[in-house]
């Protein structure tokens, strides 16, 4: 059984609860953060936002991926 996480999103002052591999999109949706989307598949990059100074696609970036390191390996950057 997954545990939870928690995602806090530092320039609105918020933050939420959800189980551990959940799309960072489910985390900024249940703080109340809106993040425009369209496909929910990742490929139209309508979601794409900077986290750690990264571009990170939201509908499809999950714990494990980018966001649970400080500093995402240099292929999931955009130049």
């Amino acid at each position: 059984m997954a545990g939870e996480v928690t995602v806090k999103f530092t320039r609105e002052g918020r933050e939420s609860v959800v189980e551990d591999g959940a799309p960072l999109s489910l985390a900024a949706y249940q703080a109340g953060v809106l993040i425009p989307f369209s496909c929910k598949a990742g490929t139209c990059g309508t979601c794409d936002v900077v986290m750690n100074g990264c571009k990170v696609r939201t509908c499809v970036t999950k714990r494990g991926t980018v966001w649970q390191i400080c500093r995402p390996p240099p292929e999931m950057c955009s130049s």
